[in-house]
């Protein structure tokens, strides 16, 4: 130890740093991108416009500041923090004329984050799932899970997409985090209703996972904080060819089993692997390959509400794609993606009689294709289609009445092979010069259900202004029943099909002085033929709705940046036949999401997550009798309203070239008393599972 801190105060004393901020003269506000070049070393500013220079060691250094439509400007600098800020004044610069072609019209309440940004969000922990959380459309049951409730929705009718590749099951155990590692994440875009055709077989939304591609050179990453532990490695080409390696492991079962939280927590713990690899063979051609690993498992502990004393889960998957490119010219592009998912559950239950097993094997290739063409100045005509070819186990040896709702019976083996396929066009059109239009069909089928189904769906966007738009999007989405909702004996519905759900979106966006964006959504939603359990067999004839309104303010330049959002929403379903509707498991009225960023003196960055909602609805136990609660009305009472601050400081240290990265996050600073549910002892007295209590996190990370 002693060696390594004289090894590094000599790296340390051999360099020095020069620290400042870059900022537009004229309204004062920083500039992000602006390149810091010296003689030996070069930098680029950040979102608030300022920089950290590593040079070697130098009495004064000659500086060179630069941007894109400002003048450039030169000073000489000595090491330490710059006493004022470099006042940059613009330059208008002449452009060669470009051609605009038309592109899709981008859907209202559509959102992206950057994975930076995710990492740096309080109370996500690097989580893109619990990032999202913040959303305006997006609710949440609690803290312990991750899954997401949109617009009305539920968790099991969202896509996920990687790089393209479908991601049924993206949570680990009961959603508590998400499989998606953010330190490969380039964007996440969540597209919250009126989506294109281009996406299919889910009524709700898509999320959109990106990965980046390898930056230039060799690079390595290795962190830990109080719940995992993660390595990365990558090496690039500047020709933007190369890998990027990842690893994590999570031991949250050591830590909460160390907390006194009471009974019945889960203790999980889980290890992923992901890579992703580019190259470019040729001109205008491109090679991308993924690979994500996951293996999981996950037990709980004695207590008096589980049926059965201990619950053990294990599970592992693997999912891969590979993506070629081919752009012949400007004009037309082509791209194949062949992807392949499998995945094993083993979910476990010791009790007085034995060891009771349930697996489930979903398995999953398919080969898809995607082309763009310019069909003539002024129209874009998209298509595509895929193939799909499932495989799926389903062994339950599960008593009925314990968790084995799909009424397999006490013991039941069940395979089931099914084919999918999917075919869908879009053209888009600037009809006005500020009015595009992009309308479409697609087209679905699957070997279980009898016929094809056709959506379609039409998306406009009107340019009201320089500083105004206007989004609406219409359209029809459909969602196949999954295997394990279909009745064991013919795995048929009384009334084959696929769910329906129509979307009617308006939205309205405003940028304001300041920097300041504001949004407005407002969003209706239809749906019918929903799979619901009429005298014990499964049924597609139920119905729901959903309705809402958003609005958004955000400023994402300046030294402080900040947004907030309020939502309210009403979404019913009517889950029995016969039966009048009833709130939806994650319909929370209302919602205020606040958050904030902004650096405090010593370069220290600082942020704030603040959310607000209204209760979920749960079904009370009115009754106790003989150790049995009798539940009351489905969902017909709320638990209290929820409340959470979440803060973080984080710092970077410049060493020898290289980055050392400390934060600490305090997960409900107030340590508010957030109920989780409720459940009832042997005597029938009621007892809270709470949620997260005030929880620091402590990590760092070494860059190299």
């Amino acid at each position: 130890m002693t060696a390594t801190i004289i090894i590094l105060g000599l790296v340390a004393s051999q360099t020095c740093h020069i620290v400042g901020q870059v900022l537009d003269v004229v309204e004062m506000r920083p500039v992000a991108g602006a390149h810091v070049l010296a003689a030996d070393a070069g930098t680029t500013t950040d979102e608030s416009g300022r920089f950290e220079l590593t040079l070697p060691e130098t009495p004064s250094a000659r500086l060179t500041i630069s941007h894109i439509g400002y003048e450039a400007k030169a000073l000489t600098a000595t090491p330490g923090p710059l006493p004022r800020p470099v006042l940059l004044r613009p330059r208008p610069i002449a452009l060669p004329e470009v051609e605009v072609r038309p592109g899709p019209a981008r859907p209202t309440g559509t959102h992206e984050l950057s994975g930076p940004a995710i990492r740096r969000i309080p109370g996500a922990e690097k989580d893109i799932l619990r990032a999202v959380q913040s959303l305006p459309g997006v609710s949440s049951t609690g803290d312990f899970f991750g899954w997401l409730y949109v617009r009305g929705g539920t968790p099991g009718e969202n896509l996920f997409l990687l790089d393209g590749v479908e991601m049924p099951d993206p949570y680990h155990y009961a959603g508590l985090a998400s499989v998606f590692n953010t330190a490969l994440v380039e964007e996440v875009r969540l597209s919250t209703g009126g989506f294109g055709p281009d996406r299919g077989d889910r009524t709700a939304s898509v999320l959109e996972v990106t990965t980046r591609p390898p930056r230039p050179g060799r690079r390595g990453r290795c962190g830990v904080d109080l719940t995992e532990v993660e390595a990365a490695a990558e090496f690039g080409t500047a020709g933007g060819d190369g890998f990027i390696a990842a690893l994590r492991h999570c031991y949250l079962d050591l830590l909460l089993g160390r907390l006194d939280l009471g009974d019945g927590y889960i203790l999980p713990t889980y290890t992923d692997f992901q890579l992703t690899a580019r190259a470019r063979p040729a001109p205008g051609l491109a090679l991308n390959a993924g690979l994500l690993s996951t293996r999981e498992s996950a037990r709980a502990g004695d207590s008096s509400h589980w049926r059965a004393p201990g619950i053990t889960l294990a599970s592992r998957g693997t999912s891969g794609g590979l993506k070629l490119a081919w752009q012949p010219s400007g004009a037309a592009r082509l791209s194949f993606q062949l992807s392949g998912i499998d995945r094993r559950q083993d979910f476990e239950v010791r009790d007085s009689l034995g060891e009771n097993i349930r697996r489930h094997w979903p398995r999953n290739i398919r080969a898809g294709v995607l082309g763009h063409l310019i069909a003539a100045p002024g129209w874009l005509v998209e298509a595509g289609g895929s193939l799909a070819s499932v495989a799926y186990r389903h062994e339950s040896t599960l008593p009925l009445e314990l968790l084995d709702p799909m009424r397999w019976g006490d013991t039941c083996v069940a395979d089931i092979g099914f084919r999918q396929g999917d075919a869908w066009a879009r053209v888009s059109r600037d009809v006005l010069p500020r009015l595009q239009v992009s309308a479409g069909a697609r087209l679905d089928a699957r070997s279980l259900d009898p016929g094809a189904v056709a959506s379609p769906r039409l998306q406009a966007r009107w340019q009201a202004g320089a500083s105004t738009s206007l989004r609406t999007a219409w359209g029809i989405y459909r969602q196949f029943a999954a295997p394990e909702h279909r009745n064991a004996d013919s795995l048929a519905l009384a009334q084959p099909g696929a769910a329906r759900a129509r979307h009617l979106i308006f939205g309205l966006e405003q940028d304001l002085p300041a920097g300041i964006t504001a949004r407005l959504d407002l969003y209706d939603k239809r749906l019918d033929r929903l799979v619901v359990v009429r005298d014990g067999a499964f049924t597609a004839d139920g119905t729901g709705s959903a309705r809402g309104l958003e609005l958004g303010l955000t400023r994402r330049q300046g030294v402080i940046t900040w947004q907030g959002s309020y939502a309210w929403s009403r979404a019913r379903r009517s889950w029995l036949h016969g039966l009048e509707p009833v709130p939806t498991d994650g319909e929370q009225p209302h919602i205020l999401n606040l958050s904030g960023a902004g650096r405090l003196p010593g370069k220290i960055d600082a942020s704030a997550r603040l959310r607000w909602s209204s209760g979920a609805p749960y079904t009370p136990e009115v009754h106790y009798y003989e150790n049995h609660c009798i539940p009351g009305e489905y969902n017909s009472a709320r638990y209290p309203a929820y409340f959470r601050l979440d803060l973080r400081l984080a710092r970077r240290f410049a060493i020898g070239g290289h980055g050392l990265d400390l934060w600490l996050s305090v997960l409900n600073a107030t340590n508010a008393r957030n109920v989780q549910s409720w459940y009832h002892d042997a005597d029938g007295t009621r007892r809270a599972i709470w949620m997260l209590p005030r929880l620091p996190m402590l990590g760092l990370a070494w860059e190299f």
